[in-house]
């Protein structure tokens, strides 16, 4: 005999029980409600699935405007869970892509050594080289696959609603980038050293001679201990010149340590560019996101570099005050990172812009307001004006220590401004009579 299927509908069910305690009235309903929720699934908010579930079961059973609630909240983290996952895979392709790039350099190195080694006299018919060949197949391959993988990025791009059809191309040239940035921040580096060393070589001279030692070549925590030293050898009644050389060779040990250290990295430069970036940071939400996202991660790596090893060689920077320091290190920050990169160039300059225009809007606001603040008085009555002027002078002879400049300009403006046009004498306001009394009676 064929099985029956007994399971029953849920909400069938629950109709069933509320049908047969009806009788109890509002308590019975609470015992169905109670029934109810207990087989309700548990809502995960972070899991746009789980949510979506969870409306779908809110709606069968009755709860519409929890179903909404839920449903809202499901599209919304369906929505944040699509461009995490899109964000993630440009990410984990870029770093395929970096892979890729890697290996093609090595393959192309390789190829070269062989090509190299391999020469034969010309009147000899070459043998074939496997190692040879397998590189340049290899090459070949490794080379299709990376252009495989920018179109797979860039048809990515087009599938989401997060991306534009580019992402394989923004990635390569974001890679060209980086190399190429690397490779500045190290020959950068490696300028900032010699110029150090060249400082080493001038402060050697200056110790052996009377001449004085600039403040970028001594520790900070000697320039007033120098400076007192060297003044008082200057004024010595006796051969200041040779008072003069030994100071200097005394404090000259110490800035050879100290230029020596620099040379190893200055933990303050680093720190100058740190608080530099997170001024950056706060110019602008964009520039915000741009220093935040992964993928300019190493971009802004080389920058501080750089930007520390430029600030850490420059002796204008290291005998500079604090505030002076501060501007120079955002500036050189800046330059060197919107250098890297032509994407974050446009958003500082589009930020510039918006700047200028808000700076120009403010100052035509403030144009308009005192031209038609001026235009409520007749002419030569406004403030500042030759009638204002006179009455002024005359008003302060009269009252001397008692005279109070703000009491004449509000009485002034009672009885002379008129933003409607109306000329002087024809106001009834009460307000307008301090002119003809107290001690500014008469002036009109």
């Amino acid at each position: 005999m064929a099985g029956r299927n007994n399971a029953m509908n849920l909400t069938g069910m629950l109709s069933q029980m509320n049908e047969a305690i009806s009788g109890f009235g509002d308590a019975g309903n609470q015992y169905v409600d109670t029934f109810r929720r207990s087989m309700a699934p548990k809502p995960d908010m972070s899991d746009s699935k789980s949510l979506l579930q969870y409306a779908d079961w809110a709606r069968r059973n009755g709860y519409e405007e929890e179903a909404d609630k839920y449903l809202a909240l499901g599209y919304k983290q369906r929505a944040i869970e699509s461009e995490k996952a899109y964000r993630t895979g440009t990410a984990q392709d870029t770093e395929k892509l970096r892979g890729y790039n890697n290996s093609v350099e090595t393959l192309k190195q390789t190829i070269k050594q062989y090509e190299q080694t391999d020469v034969r006299d010309s009147d000899v018919e070459p043998l074939p080289n496997p190692r040879l060949e397998n590189a340049r197949l290899a090459l070949e391959k490794t080379g299709g696959e990376r252009q495989l993988l920018i179109q797979r990025m860039n048809d990515r791009g087009n599938a989401s609603d997060f991306g534009d059809g580019t992402e394989g191309s923004k990635a390569e040239r974001l890679l060209i980038a980086e190399e190429l940035a690397a490779q500045k921040a190290a020959v950068e580096s490696e300028k900032n050293i010699n110029d150090l060393l060249i400082q080493r070589e001038k402060l050697a001279d200056l110790s052996q001679e009377s001449a004085r030692i600039p403040n970028s070549m001594l520790p900070p925590s000697a320039w007033e201990a120098y400076n007192s030293a060297y003044l008082a050898a200057k004024n010595s009644p006796t051969n200041p010149e040779s008072a003069m050389r030994k100071v200097n060779k005394k404090f000259g040990d110490a800035g050879q340590d100290y230029l020596k250290r620099l040379g190893q990295g200055d933990p303050v430069s680093i720190a100058a560019i740190a608080s530099a970036e997170k001024q950056f940071r706060s110019n602008d939400p964009d520039i915000a996101e741009w220093l935040s996202d992964p993928a300019n991660e190493k971009l802004v790596e080389y920058a501080r570099k750089e930007a520390a090893s430029a600030l850490t060689a420059s002796p204008d920077y290291r005998s500079a005050s604090e505030e002076e320091k501060t501007i120079m290190a955002a500036d050189t920050y800046r330059k060197i990172l919107t250098g890297y990169s032509q994407e974050l160039d446009e958003i500082v300059e589009e930020v510039r812009q918006d700047l200028v225009d808000d700076g120009a809007g403010a100052t035509k606001a403030a144009t308009v307001t005192t031209e038609d603040y001026v235009r409520g008085y007749p002419e030569g009555w406004q403030p500042g004006g030759p009638q204002y002027q006179k009455q002024y002078e005359a008003a302060k002879e009269a009252d001397g220590e008692d005279f109070d400049s703000v009491a004449f300009a509000e009485a002034w403006d009672a009885q002379y401004y008129r933003p409607d046009g109306m000329r002087p004498g024809t106001n009834s306001s009460p307000t307008s009579r301090v002119m003809s009394r107290g001690p500014y009676a008469g002036l009109n």
